[in-house]
């Protein structure tokens, strides 16, 4: 049996985070990961530091997909609320690709 690529092992932890058995939805949650890692690159986290072995970046990537993926607009803003919080810290970290004299502003 192969070993599973990173993006397989990513899918498989979100899914778990989400209590998803089925595999129905791995292209819209692979879509989702491509989506998030975009909206970080954006804002400036360093796309070499947001890889899916970062347990940072997986904790981002299962809210962002916790957020996508509900019904409950409540748990929803709660998700995206705590997404934001979370890209807003990545966002001041100079391992994640703030400048130095950003970060300690």
């Amino acid at each position: 049996m192969a070993e599973p690529t990173l993006r397989e092992t990513t899918i498989a932890a979100i899914k778990k985070s989400l209590r998803i058995s089925h595999s129905e939805l791995d292209t819209e949650i692979s879509a989702q990961v491509d989506a998030c890692l975009k909206d970080l690159n954006i804002v400036g986290v360093d796309g070499a530091s947001a890889v899916e072995t970062d347990p940072i970046i997986i904790s981002a990537l299962k809210l962002w997909c916790r957020a996508y993926m509900t019904d409950d607009v409540t748990k929803a803003a709660a998700y995206w609320g705590a997404y934001d919080a979370q890209k807003g810290t990545l966002m001041m970290a100079t391992d994640y690709g703030a400048a130095e004299d950003e970060a300690t502003v």
